[in-house]
């Protein structure tokens, strides 16, 4: 007999459990998103036989489109038991949770399918592509070709600052309206695996070393600026053989750089709301999720 509903604080040991199962990450990973992003009340569980075995995590975060902000949320950690999968569980914890939402006054549910593979599955579900990011990979050589240096003011790095420099330069356009909360989580989960901030007054990076290449997540800068952040970028990693940014694709600094592609999907909560996300893929003028929790 299946059952949905919200989790409760004392599930937590479970979540945990079928989580590390569920994606074969290391349990202290895990721990650290249940103890320092997860709610209770955001996290929806399916129970065969009154035992956990699907979940799925409902962050909420605004979205600004066509200048107006919805109230929207953000799909995470979307799991089931490996011997459950196949079976619709996930399908029928979705639909409750996105009706339950619903009630709620929600505008949009949106996510980041954890491989390629699964864009199908959520297309059989109503959710369609709509975030776009573009990447840029460069050599060594190619990258330092772009850095410049000059004296700085001096910044005080903080959630804060952040999280002020997203909205002053996204404010004019579609974008995921983060909130402190998110921003201290995405720093914090990509510094507990060896992630550092660079920044500077008009914008920063989240860079990671994987292998030999640097990755820069959610490179935000302002245009003019962008020669001086990707120069203390390479002050701090200088001997790296290749650089991948991924940054917002209306970046005019780097129109004759990179590939911009999908990287997100988004379903809306109200029938009304299909004219907003047609509207958008209209003008051609696609958000970007920018500091996902991948």
């Amino acid at each position: 007999m299946e059952s949905f509903s919200l989790a409760k604080p004392e599930d937590k040991a479970e979540l945990i459990s079928i989580t590390v199962k569920a994606f074969d990450e290391p349990v202290s990973t895990v721990e650290f998103v249940f103890n320092n992003r997860i709610d209770f009340d955001s996290c929806y569980v399916c129970k065969v036989n009154n035992k956990i075995i699907s979940l799925v995590h409902a962050f909420p975060i605004d979205l600004k489109l066509n200048n107006k902000i919805f109230k929207s949320y953000y799909i995470y950690g979307v799991c089931t038991l490996p011997q459950y999968q196949g079976c619709g569980y996930m399908t029928r914890l979705l639909d409750f949770m996105e009706k339950d939402l619903k009630k709620k006054n929600g505008d949009f549910v949106f996510l980041v399918p954890e491989i390629k593979s699964l864009v199908r599955f959520y297309e059989k579900l109503g959710y369609k592509n709509f975030f776009k990011t573009k990447t840029i990979e460069f050599t060594n050589s190619e990258f330092k070709s772009l850095c410049k240096e000059k004296i700085e003011k001096k910044i005080k790095l903080s959630y804060f600052f952040l999280e002020k420099l997203r909205r002053k330069l996204y404010n004019n356009i579609n974008n995921v309206m983060y909130s402190l909360k998110d921003i201290k989580f995405a720093v914090d989960l990509y510094s507990f695996f060896g992630g550092k901030v660079i920044a500077n007054e008009s914008g920063y990076g989240i860079c990671m070393m994987h292998r030999n290449s640097l990755i820069t997540r959610d490179f935000t800068c302002k245009e003019t600026e962008v020669p001086y952040l990707l120069g203390k970028i390479y002050k701090y990693f200088p001997n790296v053989k290749d650089y991948i940014l991924r940054t917002e694709p209306t970046n005019k600094f780097f129109k004759d750089y990179g590939e911009t592609d999908f990287y997100g999907m988004i379903k809306p909560l109200k029938e009304e709301n299909n004219l907003i996300i047609n509207d958008v893929i209209i003008s051609g003028e696609f958000p970007c999720v920018g500091i996902s929790y991948d």
